[in-house]
């Protein structure tokens, strides 16, 4: 089974490279799986260039199924599907792609792609040991999809707890905590990682 990911930038790139290794060494199934993963840059620029990159992929012919990853942020997530959807459906009503029957999901990040690491204070913990328990309260945390600017809040724990200076270095974060997240449990208080985590366990039949 081959994936193509189209996402926003390169933390989700390697945040999806380090789940995807992990899930094809844990499963039987993993084996003569591909993928390949599109990072757009930022927000604004996947928006602007995802209708020709959804054209070019399916184009190619060589994908069976293409997930889309995009951050929330302050959008309202109903209406960024929404727009989403119909960039997905204008290239697959293209004349030569009318009969193709690729399955294409849209997944978003609510609101941010750190949230799905704050979802889950073990992993965190795992991957940064100078972060305790207590900067990671059940109740602070309880729902980290409703959390605003939640990598800047990261950055800032991280920093405190010196595991940085001046600036966190956001796919270095996204790699190392992605490699403590939990896959096999709704331990990740993080509605859209579980939900982002079972679509790929459907597109590659894991």
């Amino acid at each position: 089974m081959h994936v193509e990911f189209l996402v926003e930038d390169a933390s989700s790139e390697a945040a999806i490279e380090v789940l995807l290794e992990r899930l094809f060494s844990e499963s039987p199934r993993g084996h003569g799986h591909s993928c390949r993963i599109h990072p757009f840059g930022g927000k604004q620029r996947m928006l602007a260039g995802l209708p020709r990159a959804l054209t070019g992929v399916l184009r190619a012919g060589v994908e069976q199924a293409i997930i889309v990853l995009i951050d929330a942020d302050q959008d309202d997530c109903v209406a960024l599907k929404q727009q989403l959807q119909q960039m997905v459906d204008a290239a697959m009503s293209k004349h030569y792609l009318r009969d193709r029957e690729t399955k294409v999901w849209i997944r978003i990040a609510v609101a941010e792609l750190e949230a799905w690491f704050l979802g889950d204070p073990q992993a965190t913990r795992a991957a940064y040991s100078r972060v305790t328990a207590g900067d990671l309260r059940l109740g602070t945390w309880q729902e980290p999809d409703n959390v605003p600017d939640t990598w800047e809040w990261l950055e800032r724990l991280l920093i405190r707890r010196g595991h940085y200076v001046t600036r966190m270095p956001k796919i270095e974060v996204a790699r190392n905590i992605a490699r403590h997240l939990d896959l096999e449990s709704d331990r990740n208080r993080s509605q859209s990682f579980r939900l982002f985590l079972r679509t790929m366990r459907e597109a590659y039949q894991l």
